[in-house]
């Protein structure tokens, strides 16, 4: 059984993803994929090594690349991964374990030590209810068995370098495998280190964010629900940050907008975004 750590990152960044590559691992093996904006970039000497390919994407779109990944991909498991982890080799090998022990697994969740957040306090089934709950799974903690490259992908409209938002990609993904009754499991393993930067550390800040988070919230819940949870969002920064919830719950607003209209935008807000 092979791992292919799929690692996302663009072309300023190509040389310094070699210094985050582990020593090589009889079951491990890596794929980049890299964005660039012109040029087609050179590889460097550092990633020249038997167990890296790397597959280059002109444009931008985090969605986009992790895509390219998955069609590319052709190992048994898949590890999504940013550009800045460290992975513990027991980590990765304790992935592999969790899928040899479960054949019925289709994503295995697992932790990222330094990230700000809470996980749960043991082993569980990822199941609808858990789309409510206090974790949000980030995409470097998500693996997959290499056979679901053919049923799922990252909706191209979340993410970052998406048109009107920024974030939210790994919950769509997450809500797209349930509906096809892939089996999710969270295991309280930690496989890597980062640094603790999050999204969430951006919501009060930055609107694309904010408009992510309506999106996310009716592409799960629908429209109804989206509504009530943006209210109690806005609310929450206003009685717990002292923010004001009115910018926040229109543009929350406008990312509900954004997915009921299929992913349509009017051209003045086109012109809006680019500012």
């Amino acid at each position: 059984m092979i791992l292919e750590i799929l690692i996302a990152t663009m072309e300023p960044r190509l040389t310094s993803v070699a210094h985050n590559l582990l020593p090589a691992m009889p079951e491990v093996r890596y794929l980049i994929g890299c964005q660039y904006d012109v040029a087609l970039p050179s590889l460097p000497e550092a990633l020249k090594r038997e167990d890296v390919s790397v597959v280059f994407q002109q444009g931008r779109g985090l969605s986009r690349n992790r895509n390219m990944l998955l069609e590319h991909s052709t190992a048994d498991i898949l590890l999504m991964a940013d550009d800045d982890e460290q992975f513990y080799p027991e980590g990765l090998l304790a992935i592999l374990q969790t899928y040899r022990q479960r054949p019925g697994l289709g994503i295995g969740l697992f932790q990222i030590e330094g990230l700000r957040k809470v996980y749960p306090p043991s082993h569980q089934t990822y199941t609808r209810r858990s789309l409510r709950s206090a974790y949000y799974p980030t995409s470097h903690e998500i693996t997959m068995r290499g056979g679901l490259r053919h049923l799922l992908r990252f909706n191209p409209h979340f993410g970052l370098g998406s048109e009107f938002l920024s974030s939210g990609e790994e919950s769509v993904l997450l809500f797209d495998a349930l509906q096809k009754d892939i089996k999710i499991e969270f295991f309280p393993i930690t496989i890597a280190q980062t640094e603790p930067f999050t999204t969430g550390q951006r919501f009060m800040t930055d609107k694309r964010v904010q408009r992510s988070k309506g999106a996310v919230f009716y592409y799960l819940f629908g429209e109804r629900q989206a509504l009530w949870l943006s209210i109690k969002e806005s609310l929450h920064y206003l009685i717990y940050k002292g923010a004001n919830p009115l910018p926040i719950l229109r543009n929350m607003m406008e990312g509900i907008r954004y997915v009921k209209n299929d992913y349509r935008l009017p051209a003045q807000t086109r012109q809006a975004i680019r500012q």
